[in-house]
Parts: structure tokens; C-alpha cells; sequence
């Protein structure tokens, strides 16, 4: 599940509809004051915070989120005019920062944030890529068939991890759930 926490509608509705569009489960917290009691509630794998959030602001965000344990990946979105903040935010915690909307109205690349989160997963990919050749008895290395065979298969565990242990019911009229 990756939880997406930013103020601007057109940004947030480019992130859920292209995620959606590639299988991943998309949480959206109703208010940003909600996003640390609703990340213990629901255990995002990935939280995309925009850093142009205020009250509380992304590097607030980040740090609660650290200091009440979570071990999800974060990544940060930074314009141009936070960019300075970006230092912070590794700092408190963030795993990975990538550029939001420029002064040229250029927006966000979904497909950016998206591989992104394929890179988080990059080690169980690889890992289960090697079993996968040596299970198929491959004798030149780095066949990728069975590298494409693991990314399918660790993303799908990835976006379905939490598909069972969440009631929608109870949580529901807590957050806006896209899938």
C-alpha cells in the first residue's frame, strides 16, 4: 500500500491514478494531521510526502513518523522552492527525494515516483532473480526473463502484502482507499 500526503489535487490525483493504473493500493489520508495515527493503523509499505505540506509541515511529517517507529520506505517530493529542505528531511529520516512541479509548470512524472518504489524493492528483487536462474538451470549469467519473473512477483507481494490483514469496513470512513 503506498499512502500519499500532499495539498495540491492535480498532483495527487496524477499519483493515484497512474498507481492505481499499475496495481498498487493507494491511501489517501482525509487531513495531513491524520497521516502518523493512520500510518499505525494501516502500515504503508511506501508514504510519498510532498514537502509544500504545512500543519504540520513534510519534515514534521517525516520525523513523527520516524520517532513512532514506522519502517516504511519515504520518499520526498521537492520543488524548486524547498529544495533546501531536502538535507532536512534525509536527515529526519526520508528515504529518497525526488523533484516535484518546477516554475515551469512541468508536472511531477508519475512514472518517476513509481519507479522509485520499484527501486525501494531492488535487493528482494535481485535476490529472488538469482533463485529464479539457478532454479531454471541458466549457465550464462543475468537472464532477464527470470529478473522481470522476480520484479513481477516481489511488486505483487509488495501491493497485496496488506490486502488481507486490513478491514475496509472498519477504516473505511477513516481514509480514502484507491485500488
Amino acid at each position: 500500500m503506498i499512502m500519499i500526503v500532499t495539498h495540491q489535487p492535480q498532483l495527487r490525483n496524477e499519483l493515484i491514478e497512474h498507481l492505481s493504473l499499475h496495481g498498487y493500493e493507494v491511501l489517501v489520508p482525509p487531513h495531513r494531521q491524520d497521516v502518523c495515527a493512520l500510518v499505525q493503523e494501516t502500515n504503508p509499505q511506501v508514504i510519498i510526502i510532498d514537502l509544500y505540506v504545512a500543519d504540520p509541515n513534510g519534515l514534521e511529517i517525516v520525523e513523527r513518523l520516524r520517532r513512532q517507529g514506522f519502517t516504511g520506505r519515504i520518499l520526498i517530493i521537492a520543488g524548486a522552492s524547498v529544495r533546501s529542505a531536502v538535507p532536512e528531511a534525509l536527515r529526519r529520516g526520508a528515504d529518497q527525494a525526488i523533484g516535484g512541479p518546477q516554475g515551469t509548470g512541468a508536472p511531477l512524472m508519475a512514472g518517476q515516483v513509481e519507479a522509485t518504489i520499484r527501486s525501494f524493492f531492488h535487493k528482494e528483487i535481485q535476490k529472488l532473480a538469482y533463485k529464479l536462474f539457478e532454479e531454471r538451470g541458466h549457465i550464462c549469467g543475468g537472464e532477464w526473463e527470470d529478473w522481470f519473473e522476480a520484479e513481477r512477483q516481489i511488486l505483487k507481494r509488495q501491493k497485496s502484502r496488506h490486502l488481507n490483514s486490513i478491514s475496509t469496513e472498519a477504516t473505511a470512513d477513516k481514509w480514502v482507499r484507491h485500488s
